[in-house]
């Protein structure tokens, strides 16, 4: 303790007593170089070096590949294809093994949902026993599988509490011009080198053959409603009878034999018989033609709904930068091209609107009643107006902090923005009371302001070096379930680093303008110059409450 003590006394005498001396004397330099910082920040988040609106995903304990065949496609062919995402699969676990020196994989799970659909599961360690998040072991194991041309959708599952990175849903009542606009979306979505996962929720059902008749059918007497029920009977079958042994019922069905349907080519040569008893190949009398429906069908306020999903590649992929090139580039050229067309923003994007919209609605409250509270205490608007002031520079820090770490500005990082104003304001309020103190004491204004500033350095600056040593940790953990509060943590603890400089030295630097303008207002209006201290509300409080105290004598 005697050694801390020690040390910070010598920061205080060494360090900041002297450069403190000279802002105060060189105060246009200060707030240029001050400004010249947070407008660098702000180039830095237009430039890209600065990352916003990063993408976040859970992470969990395994990794799971879902796919989805042709409508009608065999549980052999699609067992086929779990094998080898399996082999894949197991494969990568044997790399992450190596890596993390020891076995990681503890069991693999392959299921068949149906015959066209299925999905493997690869379960591994906890991830308190494990250095690796989910997404790198997905995005190696995709890597590894590469490209299925025979599925139709492939989906290396990922989830975030925070929705997809993009999830849009395209609306119009143009089912055609629909289709169209969701297929050229997502194959621009696949372009885009900072996604996967390029999904829709157009399900498709199983393969239908439509039967049509011919002109010439209906001149044999045919109908359609004839030809299904022949058709029905013939490949479904047809109750022909019904036989009771004792107390049970036994009904007796007709149908072709599994060699005479069990192919398109058999429907196509099937007889159909007229009225006259006539025989003809189906073929010869209608036109087939073989098309798939929808499984599920969405609609949002009276319009066909589908929504195309994407998940972002890693954790360090810049959403916001996808976002404007998903809006104003691909949807923007869609829209040009099919005018009926209409969408909603969901996921991610969707998330962080609520979530800034709420802070928009809260912060503006906090800040008020944080104005007035501060206001009674000082009884000075000016005062507490310059302490609010400082609050936007905290975004030096936390801009930097997030480009030093490689980790963008999520959700997370905003909430820290809520903790980091608090402290700030704290500070602040502590260095304001010593100033006011000293005044009211009766040191001239520069000697209270410079001795605020030295006998406040060590509160303010311990504050601060303990809250960064208790968030050193978080910040630099490997823990992969640490990954959703680092940026919150970046943000108070960089934040914080500009926030304590902006107390002990750009305060105490606008305190001091403020004061200059005080003292030209009052000889604008009077003509005479005032002291510093004259103008001072602590200075005139105690003037009132002396003029109080002397009228009760009297």
């Amino acid at each position: 303790e005697v050694k801390a003590n020690g040390a910070i006394a010598w920061m205080r005498e060494t360090l900041y007593t002297p450069l403190y001396r000279y802002s105060l004397k060189h105060r246009g330099m200060v707030i240029a170089t001050v400004t010249g910082l947070f407008i660098i920040t702000i180039g830095g988040v237009a430039g890209g070096i600065i990352q916003m609106g990063g993408s976040s995903f859970d992470n969990q304990n395994q990794s799971t590949v879902d796919i989805q065949m042709p409508p009608g496609t065999p549980a052999s062919v699609t067992m086929e294809v779990l094998d080898k995402l399996e082999a894949n699969g197991v494969l990568i676990g044997e790399e992450f093994s190596k890596s993390e020196g020891k076995e990681i994989v503890t069991s693999v799970v392959k299921r068949i949902s149906s015959s066209d659909a299925g999905s493997v599961t690869i379960n591994y360690l906890d991830t308190r026993e494990r250095e690796f998040l989910s997404t790198d072991f997905s995005n190696s194991w995709r890597k590894a599988v590469g490209q299925v041309p025979e599925v139709e959708r492939i989906n290396y599952v990922e989830t975030s509490q925070f929705g997809k990175a993009v999830s849009i849903s395209l609306l119009s009542e143009n089912i055609q011009n629909l289709n169209l606009a969701v297929d050229e979306f997502k194959t621009e979505l696949n372009q885009l080198a900072g996604l996967k996962n390029v999904i829709d929720d157009n399900q498709q059902g199983m393969r239908e053959i439509e039967i049509q008749l011919k002109d010439h059918a209906y001149s044999l007497g045919l109908d359609i409603q004839t030809v299904m029920n022949q058709v029905r009977s013939g490949f479904y079958g047809a109750e022909v009878q019904r036989i009771n042994r004792g107390t049970e019922e036994v009904k007796i069905w007709v149908r072709y034999s599994n060699t005479d349907r069990s192919s398109i080519g058999d429907l196509e040569e099937m007889k159909i018989r007229t009225s006259k008893g006539q025989a003809f190949p189906l073929k010869s009398i209608a036109d087939l033609n073989y098309t798939s429906s929808l499984s599920k069908i969405r609609h949002l306020n009276g319009q066909r709904q589908v929504t195309v999903e994407a998940d972002a590649l890693n954790k360090k992929v810049d959403l916001t930068q996808i976002k404007t090139e998903v809006v104003d580039v691909i949807l923007a050229s869609i829209l040009e091209k099919y005018p009926d067309i209409n969408y909603s923003i969901g996921g991610h994007g969707e998330r962080k609107a609520e979530a800034v919209t709420s802070m928009i609605s809260i912060i503006p409250i906090i800040l008020v009643l944080l104005f007035a509270v501060i206001a009674f205490t000082f009884r000075s608007f000016g005062q507490t107006a310059i302490l609010m002031s400082l609050i936007p520079l905290g975004f030096i820090g936390i801009g930097w902090g997030h480009a030093i770490h490689d980790t963008p500005l999520d959700m997370p990082s905003y909430f820290g923005v809520l903790a980091l104003i608090g402290i700030l304001v704290n500070d602040s309020i502590v260095f304001i009371g010593t100033l006011n103190r000293n005044l009211k004491e009766g040191l001239i204004y520069m000697d209270a302001l410079l001795k605020a500033g030295i006998s406040r350095f060590r509160p303010i600056l311990l504050t601060s070096l303990t809250t960064i040593a208790g968030l050193a940790p978080l910040i630099l953990a490997n823990n992969p379930d640490a990954q959703m509060t680092i940026p919150m943590a970046i943000s108070v603890a960089y934040g914080l680093i500009i926030s304590t400089f902006s107390t002990l030295l750009v305060l105490p630097i606008l305190l001091s303008f403020a004061n200059d303008i005080k003292r030209y207002k009052v000889k604008f209006k009077t003509g005479r110059l005032p002291s510093r201290e004259a103008v001072e509300a602590a200075v005139l409080e105690l003037d009132i409450d002396a003029q109080l105290a002397t009228d009760g004598q009297v």
